[in-house]
């Protein structure tokens, strides 16, 4: 049932356009996705939270909320080493919501969709939102970089006369540093290395 509830709002706020009533083929604005993250390094073990954010310029006399946005996650990890989980459109964006497919390459068919303010009345009418979060646990201990991103399949707002007026999207990367935990032998002798400069300050 929830499953359907998330087609038919997807529909409505995509699909209506059909009709005339709600798109637009002129740009209402920007969106501009940025990630954000608990850690910018991680070693294996670590568990990071990604949350995307959505920031909207718009150009609209009147703004009644962010009607969809719908993209894929890519997540580059050349090791391959890492855990999706908990992955959740974010609670700030009040409405409906798809946390997408997780696949081998990221997150597919992430949907951030809500209704217009006649027919809900918690629409989120924010121009900056914290828009979908999941956590990234770290599997492999290789030194590397990963890189998440996104790719938008559609972005809409809501203008007062309209909705699905589409917004022109930047989206930018965010790079994870995964650093090489030391080795036990090494660590022993980082920590004989302190002891002897200890003794040598103390005589």
């Amino acid at each position: 049932m929830k499953n359907a509830t998330l087609t038919i709002a997807a529909a409505l706020v995509t699909g209506l356009g059909t009709f005339g009533f709600f798109t637009d083929t002129a740009s209402a604005g920007v969106i501009e996705y940025t990630w954000s993250a608990s850690q910018g390094t991680a070693q294996i073990g670590d568990t990071v939270t990604m949350t995307l954010n959505a920031s909207i310029d718009h150009q609209q006399p009147v703004f009644e909320g962010l009607a969809a946005a719908i993209f894929n996650v890519t997540i580059n990890d050349v090791m391959g080493g890492g855990a999706i989980s908990s992955n959740m459109v974010h609670p700030s964006f009040a409405g409906l919501g798809n946390p997408g497919t997780i696949t081998p390459m990221g997150i597919s068919a992430v949907e951030a969709t809500q209704l217009p303010g006649m027919f809900n009345p918690g629409v989120n009418l924010d121009t900056n939102l914290a828009l979908y979060s999941f956590d990234y646990t770290i599997t492999d201990a290789d030194p590397r970089q990963v890189i998440f991103g996104i790719e938008s399949i559609s972005a809409l707002i809501y203008d007062g006369m309209s909705g699905g007026i589409p917004l022109q999207p930047i989206a930018h990367d965010f790079t994870l540093n995964v650093a090489a935990v030391p080795a036990p032998g090494a660590l022993a002798l980082l920590g004989l290395a302190g002891l002897t400069g200890l003794r040598r300050r103390r005589k």
